[in-house]
């Protein structure tokens, strides 16, 4: 958001993978806009959605931009009370499904429309029993269905899983568990049309992890939190074949936590990122955890850095939560779930308006970025061996830091000669010598180059000359000298 003093409007800045500022845009909207969601369409461009809290009167709003950032269309959602966007997501067709709150009393249902790639609406449907229902996530499965992730309060709150056709017909409705107060918050989609559902379990300080197959038949569940503070996790995504959660830990005030864990449900590793004061993470935001070419990006809001709360708070790691600075390991533990399917039905009869809304375009040059840990690159790397036989291999473990994404390997006497890999393995030497390895590493715009020379040594074959035969008789003693160079005899 970028506040003039009169309005608060929404900006897109986007960075390069150092940091440094590509390009700025702040969107003029008349009110006050609090922008929830940015998600990259299937043409390259952008849907921005949110709120506009002037109350004057409130609604949501919905931006179409190009991958250039110009605006292809906007849209106004009304409703007679107010609302709180959810979700916005676009489907394999290139459709986008809008969730919302509206509040009906001081509590609230939740609508989801479809509407084309144009932001023509094509239907809209409601649920809700006015205390407290909302809807979080949307899953497209490869049958044309789509599941939504909610929760509906009765006695407490229950995740409640909706079936929809794609023409908007509901297939079925469950409530999945009901111990608890549930407060979903995404849903991971995982290969073969697996999924992992992400939900707070209130009260608690864990986070509930539950598992579907295609059908969204569970597969596995558990509560995970840490013994060390709270730990609430509400964004997800499938990087390199391993589960990376993003949400808060609560040991240390409030900080970023990211927790790494297989498909199979194995936690590898959980991490705290902030400083003395609080960071916190957007709750309905999916796109506050992103990543690619081994890196993880991470948004949230600080009052450790910067001028406070409404700074910005950018966190980008390596595949193994490793971001340079201010960051903790932190430890997790696991608690097991009632699992309690119940066939439900709260479907209402809230209808959204739509309409067009005028966006205006301006320059945005008043954003600064403060760099809170070192970027400098630096090459390093280890091995399990240096000193070998002939015919040895050796591995190689890349240590560089604080972020690479590529890395070039020289094995001087090895085979292969070259590598590519972060982490080399099985590079055979079969000529005695002292051998360079020489790494290169890039972080996409800078790079560094380390070389260790004679880093590697391959001994040749021992052969041992034990001179003209000799003949001694029983009780006679002889001494063996194998000279000088070695280590150890056999």
């Amino acid at each position: 958001m970028e506040d003039d003093g009169e309005h608060t409007d929404f900006s897109i800045l986007q960075i390069n993978s150092s940091g440094a500022i590509i390009f700025s845009k702040r969107y003029h909207i008349p009110g006050n806009q609090d922008p929830y969601h940015i998600q990259r369409t299937h043409d390259g461009g952008f849907l921005i959605a949110g709120d506009d809290v002037s109350n004057n009167p409130p609604h949501n709003f919905i931006v179409k931009l190009d991958q250039a950032f110009n605006i292809m269309w906007s849209k106004k959602v009304t409703f007679h009370s107010k609302l709180l966007s959810h979700l916005i997501k676009e489907d394999p067709e290139g459709n986008i499904y809008y969730g919302t709150d509206c509040r009906i009393t001081p509590y609230a249902d939740f609508i989801l429309m479809k509407m084309d790639g144009d932001g023509n609406l094509l239907w809209q449907h409601s649920w809700g029993i006015s205390n407290n229902d909302h809807i979080y996530d949307i899953h497209f499965s490869s049958n044309g269905n789509l599941y939504i992730l909610a929760n509906k309060w009765t006695s407490t709150s229950e995740i409640l899983i909706i079936c929809m056709s794609p023409e908007g017909e509901i297939v079925w409705e469950k409530s999945l568990f009901q111990d608890r107060q549930y407060y979903p918050r995404c849903i991971v989609d995982l290969p073969n049309e697996e999924v992992l559902m992400v939900v707070r379990a209130e009260g608690t300080g864990k986070t509930a992890l539950i598992k579907m197959d295609n059908t969204f038949t569970p597969i596995w569940y558990k509560l995970v939190g840490s013994g060390q503070g709270d730990l609430y996790l509400s964004a997800g995504k499938l990087f390199d074949g391993k589960i990376f959660l993003m949400g808060t830990y609560g040991g240390n005030d409030d900080d970023l936590a990211l927790l790494n864990m297989t498909t199979d449900g194995a936690i590898n590793w959980v991490k705290a990122y902030g400083g003395e004061e609080t960071e916190k993470t957007n709750l309905l935001c999916k796109s506050r955890l992103s990543g690619g070419s081994g890196s993880v990006f991470m948004i949230g809001s600080t009052a450790s850095f910067g001028s406070g709360m409404n700074d910005i708070y950018l966190v980008k790691t390596d595949l193994n939560g490793t971001s340079g600075c201010n960051e903790i390991d932190i430890s997790s533990t696991e608690q097991s779930l009632f699992y309690n399917p119940q066939y439900s039905d709260i479907s209402a009869d809230h209808v959204l308006q739509v309409s067009s809304l005028a966006v205006v375009p301006q320059a945005l040059d008043s954003i600064k970025i403060v760099t809170l840990c070192p970027s400098e690159l630096v090459a390093d790397f280890d091995s399990d061996a240096q000193i070998i036989c002939v015919n040895d291999s050796v591995n190689f473990t890349d240590l560089s830091e604080p972020n690479p994404i590529s890395w070039s390997w020289y094995f001087e006497g090895g085979t292969p000669a070259t590598s590519i890999n972060q982490n080399p393995q099985n590079i055979l030497y079969e000529d005695p010598g002292s051998f360079d390895v020489r790494l290169i590493v890039s972080d996409g715009i800078n790079f560094d180059t380390l070389v260790k020379e004679g880093y590697i040594q391959v001994l040749p074959f021992t052969e041992i000359d034990l001179g003209d035969d000799q003949f001694f008789c029983d009780g006679d003693t002889i001494v063996l000298d194998a000279g000088e160079g070695y280590e150890s005899y056999l």
